[in-house]
């Protein structure tokens, strides 16, 4: 082989570790000294509880292996609880071909409450009975819309003015990129 062979092969090698190389070196001195501009923003319109509360803690074991939509409600279903029903099953309706891999959870936590006209109206909707306290410890407030993941971590929480269709989009999207559930 002549020198100018050489020569070229060379410079393809170091090309093509340049390529591969010069990103993560760059990558690595944005992360470690110019943090500034990395992004911070977020898609995702639910808050992300972190870390994660595991379903376990709050009795749920018979409960995982779905993306799970948890909605505690207290002795008596208010307004604000019947909303959150509400907007959990048109969630699940506007999911369309996907609402099979999404199911509705209500947490009682004062004996049953108003099962029987939660119930007839939201037929498709499961149930389980737990502490009060147990339930306040473990997810704080009760008046939100608590997203639970197939391996069991309840990670993101929704206020009632985040539910419906901010709540439709994360879903979809999670949905889309998750191979779980």
């Amino acid at each position: 082989m002549n020198d100018e062979v050489v020569s070229h092969n060379r410079r393809s090698l170091v090309v093509l570790f340049a390529i591969g190389f010069v990103p993560l070196i760059i990558a690595w001195v944005i992360f470690f000294y110019f943090p500034q501009l990395m992004p911070s923003g977020t898609t995702n319109q639910g808050k992300l509880i972190t870390p994660p509360v595991n379903a376990k803690t709050l009795g749920l074991e018979s409960q995982i292996g779905e993306w799970t939509l948890v909605i505690p409600v207290a002795a008596s279903c208010d307004a604000d609880c019947e909303e959150r029903l509400y907007l959990a099953r048109q969630v699940n309706v506007a999911l369309g071909k996907e609402s099979p891999r999404v199911k509705r959870l209500v947490l009682w936590t004062d004996g049953l409450g108003p099962a029987a006209k939660i119930n007839s109206e939201y037929p498709n909707m499961g149930s389980f009975l737990t502490e009060r306290v147990k339930m306040s410890e473990t997810l704080g407030d009760l008046n939100r819309i608590y997203l639970m993941d197939p391996l069991g971590n309840i990670f993101m929480v929704y206020s009632i003015d985040k539910a419906g269709k901010p709540m439709l989009k994360d879903i979809k999207h999670l949905l889309k990129i998750s191979n779980i559930g």
